[in-house]
């Protein structure tokens, strides 16, 4: 690993800037810095530990260390040639092989706590095999690991380096679920998930073979999978005339059933003994990185849809109801313009494509946001809809109590209506939809002229579609 120079370091030190907002300490030092690194002196002895929930703890490194650490992972990741799982193009690849393949097997499994247990010993070992790195650097690295002495598993969540070490230790697994049978069409891992899909209707024993394998590699690596997680689907159209389309307006791809046709869907579980056991199905579901997938029977026909999962939309009203709550409360203490401007900036991060760093290219722009979290899933879909009727209802909830003002009522609105489509026009009250229009015009709006609501919704209609262009 190569002495941090200056310039890389310069460079590292304004990455950090932009996505954590750090601010320059006295002890920041560029020669002290690099004098540290050439010394090969350990730097992680004060990781501070920041609790999360019972089972979950990330480590917070000093501005010095995160540097360091940084200059490790780029190294690392160009050393061992590697290309982690994108959650985006993981969940495109999957919608369209769901909404056009008729036979399928899926498998997903979920190693238990994975980035406790990942032993220390056997990542080293690893690591050094390849004779990638040289002593000091291997002596750096093991530094890092065992900032803990008292812990001889584990990686440190919360620091760059922690996937790519995951990545390197899991580069074998990541290989064998591509060539476990011939049928597989999409194999990945995404942190402790693995995904596999194959294009053809497994039976029992070939689930059983695959599971069994894989069970067999992830035990010598000193993990488990978490069986309770485990979710085995199967999908079975056998018919040589059958027609797919793809209904734009619910976004689901229906199998128009024809003669001779049989269809199946079932799933399997594991019992203690870890004996598969086949259940037949008229629907069935399997969620997947936020996104529920969903299969149906119904009559003469077999849909697939993709919509948010459960736990994932109950984080997302939980979300909403303590962004209010945390406002509310903020207000009746201290009536600042600092707690209405913290609540604008959640709305925006919460409902649009919210841009927290945009340069020239866009591989170091970094977008997040619900319709950039799901943004494979119809606009016009329930859930969402739903999530937004919620906030335009906190929204007008703040207002009628009189926490906001009138221009405020404006902004917040003028936030959520930047994605069209969560814009239910014909179901407003007549004096949310007047806020509404409102909230994307600069001077007052009279509707004096009109004698009744009709009317006066029909030009605001008028108004608010020519104002956010939609055709």
């Amino acid at each position: 690993m190569k002495l941090l120079s200056e310039k890389s370091l310069q460079r590292i030190i304004l990455k950090n800037y932009k996505f954590k907002n750090m601010v320059p300490t006295t002890d920041f030092n560029i020669e002290k810095i690099l004098k540290l690194y050439e010394l090969q002196e350990n730097p992680f002895d004060n990781l501070s530990i920041l609790k999360l929930n019972k089972s979950r703890s990330v480590y917070q490194p000093t501005l010095k260390d995160r540097l360091i650490i940084s200059n490790m992972s780029i190294n690392l990741k160009r050393y061992f040639k590697l290309n982690s799982s994108i959650r985006n193009d993981n969940i495109k690849s999957l919608k369209n092989i769901f909404s056009f393949e008729k036979n399928l097997t899926l498998i997903k499994l979920d190693i238990k706590s994975f980035y406790d247990n990942i032993p220390h010993e056997s990542l080293m070992l690893q690591i050094a095999k390849n004779r990638i790195l040289n002593k000091e650097d291997l002596k750096l690295l093991k530094n890092y690991l065992k900032s803990n002495p008292h812990i001889t598993s584990g990686v440190h969540q919360g620091t760059e380096i922690s996937n790519i070490l995951a990545d390197i230790y899991m580069k074998s697994l990541d290989e064998l679920i591509i060539s476990l049978h011939p049928s597989t069409i999409f194999a990945k891992r995404y942190v402790d998930d693995i995904f596999i899909v194959f294009n053809k209707t497994l039976n029992g024993n070939e689930v059983a073979s695959i599971l069994k394998c894989l069970t067999q590699h992830i035990e010598l690596k000193g993990l488990e999978f978490n069986t309770s997680k485990t979710e085995i689907l199967s999908i079975s159209i056998d018919t040589k005339k059958n027609h797919n389309y793809l209904d734009i307006t619910t976004n689901e791809t229906t199998f128009k059933k024809c003669r001779n046709i049989n269809y199946s869907i079932y799933t399997y579980s594991i019992d203690k003994n870890n004996n598969l056991h086949k259940h037949y199905k008229k629907n069935a579901t399997i969620t997947y990185l936020g996104y529920r997938f969903s299969w149906k029977i119904i009559d003469d026909n077999v849909s697939f849809k993709i919509d948010i999962s459960p736990k994932k939309l109950n984080k997302y009203r939980t979300r909403l109801y303590k962004m209010f709550l945390i406002f509310e409360k903020s207000i009746k203490k201290n009536n600042s313009q600092i707690h209405y401007n913290i609540l604008r900036e959640r709305i925006s991060l919460f409902c649009s494509t919210y841009v927290l760093i945009s340069n020239s290219s866009s591989k170091d722009s970094l977008v997040i946001g619900l319709s950039e979290n799901y943004k494979y899933i119809h606009p016009y879909n329930e859930q969402i809809k739903s999530l937004v009727k919620l906030l335009k209802d906190k929204i007008f909830y703040i207002y009628k109590q009189k926490i906001i003002n009138d221009d405020q009522l404006y902004e917040l609105m003028g936030i959520v209506i930047k994605y069209k489509s969560y814009v239910d026009l014909y179901n407003l009250d007549i004096n949310d939809f007047l806020v509404l229009v409102q909230s994307v015009y600069t001077t007052k709006i009279s509707l004096s002229k009109f004698t009744n609501n009709y009317h006066k919704k029909k030009h605001l209609t008028y108004l608010y579609m020519n104002a956010i262009k939609i055709s």
